[in-house]
């Protein structure tokens, strides 16, 4: 997906290299978007790894308090879900910029 990006953004003015009226060009402009892009890819890959870990663990800590019985499991739950939507909601504010 990458070099399609590349190619896309890099032949818009035929794969200029030469600055035209304060224009960046075309291959710039096609490589830092595909630089972009795969770092974008990346960091998701990453987040996403790292949720399911955290979801994982969290639902292997509910398991073991659900055999003290089933309060200890919502309870424990309940404490899990509300750390991970604090995480969540803190992406949600760096997203934003606010």
């Amino acid at each position: 997906m990458t070099p399609l990006v590349f190619l896309l953004l890099g032949s818009e003015d035929g794969f200029s290299t030469e600055w035209k009226h304060g224009k960046t060009p075309s291959m710039i402009n096609g490589a830092f978007s595909s630089i972009a892009f795969l770092l974008g890819a990346l960091t998701s890959i990453l987040s996403g790894y790292l949720g399911m870990k955290i979801a994982t663990f969290a639902n292997a800590r509910v398991a073991v308090e659900a055999r003290k019985g089933i309060a200890p499991a919502f309870e424990c739950g309940e404490r899990r879900g509300s750390a991970r939507v604090g995480v969540e909601g803190q992406g949600q504010g760096l997203r934003s910029g606010g």
